[in-house]
């Protein structure tokens, strides 16, 4: 019994002893996040709805992950956007990579016949 109990202590410990280093080891070569923030006033519903799930689709393909997507808002000073988006990506470089791309030039050309939308990127802190 003594022996189950300390191979099982012994297992944990390796366990947590694995976490530690993997955390450390992405802490050490990590990049900083960057968050894309858009806010958004839709001028013509339909176009715009179109363009939703091109977006997400492009965004998801380069490495992006919605974090806030048309929820709720609640201003706290000045007047809220009329619909907000929140995205990170794993990096500021994959971030100016991505919007610079003519892929996502073609895309946004759609959606500016539908929307006005105030999209910029935000340099997260080094994990």
């Amino acid at each position: 019994m003594k022996r189950r109990v300390s191979l099982g202590l012994l297992g944990l410990a390796g366990i947590a002893a694995g976490v530690v280093a993997a955390t450390s080891l992405r802490a050490q070569g990590g990049q900083a996040p960057a968050y894309v923030v858009v806010e958004v006033h839709v001028n013509d519903a339909a176009a715009y709805n179109a363009y939703l799930p091109k977006a997400k689709a492009t965004f998801v393909a380069a490495g992006a992950r919605y974090l806030a997507r048309g929820g709720k808002i609640v201003a706290v000073e000045g007047t809220p956007p009329e619909r907000a988006v929140l995205l990170e990506f794993p990096s500021l470089e994959q971030a100016q990579t991505f919007f610079s791309s003519q892929g996502w030039k073609d895309l946004t050309a759609a959606r500016d016949d539908s929307a006005t939308v105030r999209e910029y990127v935000v340099e997260g802190l080094t994990p």
